[in-house]
């Protein structure tokens, strides 16, 4: 069978209509209280896997003030760490596990053809909150406390993991996987467009300030990252860059949502493109495998 890159991919999805890619396209959100939505569906640990976890982090505490009590150097204290290095293998074989089934269902699914992910910085996202310090002396409250749990329950949910197996199963099957700039994905109403900082009422109600739509805060964000994605990827000043992210380009060259600028290589090649003659469009046909994705891209 014949495999496709991504930039293979998104130019034969570029002379799709709206309506195919409408069908096939699956946005999917992570998130902390629903660790994958995508569209209707919702991935989320087993009820056997969160009890197991929480056991071991039980474990882990108690045998890490067993340690901290402990001679260095001392066969008890050697015992006791390989019994926590242990435990933390059998909640990293969880994650393993959960990224691994997720993945394979949401690749198995016939309507999902093209899977849309955020461009999720998690290292910036897990960083530290900075210690300000008070000009009279003493240091101001930064809520680190409860940014360290935040941290810790964003690194349980293994984002990108679940998005590096996604993308390696979605290759294998001929599926296309893209990236989309992650900016206000949580804040903008699906059914009208309008974004506003207090938008989220709860961390799992969202609720529209000018038309009133409610819905999962989770579901909106999946659905705000479809519809964006179609807009990329019908756009014709659309480019993909290194790492999988769809970026509006525009007429003036500019990369926006803060990336770089484009180079004048890039700017003559699409005056080039944008001057030579265009035939038809071709409504595309649904896409069954690698096989139907090569008939329908040499039929062009």
């Amino acid at each position: 069978e014949t495999l496709f890159t991504d930039q293979e991919n998104l130019d034969f999805l570029k002379g799709c209509t709206e309506d195919y890619l409408s069908s096939y396209t699956k946005g999917i959100d992570r998130g902390v209280t629903r660790p994958v939505q995508c569209d209707d569906d919702v991935y989320d640990f087993a009820v056997d896997q969160n009890r197991k976890k929480q056991r071991m982090e039980r474990y882990i505490k108690r045998y890490q003030r067993r340690m901290a009590r402990q001679k260095k150097t001392s066969n008890q204290r050697k015992k006791t760490k390989y019994k926590l290095a242990r435990a933390h293998q059998k909640i990293a074989n969880i994650r393993e596990d959960f990224c691994h089934k997720t993945s394979r269902k949401i690749v198995d699914d016939k309507n999902a053809k093209i899977l849309i992910f955020e461009d999720l910085g998690t290292k910036n996202l897990t960083k530290r909150p900075k210690a300000k310090k008070k000009e009279t002396g003493g240091w101001e409250k930064n809520q680190a406390r409860a940014k360290a749990g935040l941290n810790k329950a964003i690194l349980d949910k293994s984002w990108h993991k679940l998005e590096r197996y996604t993308k390696y199963k979605a290759y294998r099957a001929g599926k296309a996987v893209f990236k989309i700039p992650a900016h206000h994905t949580s804040q903008e109403c699906s059914d009208c467009g309008n974004i506003h900082p207090n938008i989220r009422k709860t961390q799992a109600e969202f609720v529209c300030v000018r038309c009133g739509y409610t819905d999962n805060a989770d579901y909106n964000a999946a659905k705000v990252i479809k519809k964006r994605a179609i807009k990329l990827i019908l756009n014709s000043g659309t480019e993909l860059s290194k790492r999988g992210v769809l970026l509006d380009t525009g007429r003036g060259g500019k990369v926006r949502h803060g990336a770089r600028h484009a180079t004048h290589a890039v700017v003559r090649k699409r005056q080039k493109r944008q001057e030579k003659p265009q035939g038809p469009l071709l409504e595309a046909t649904p896409l069954k495998g690698c096989s139907d994705f090569a008939k329908a891209k040499s039929g062009w």
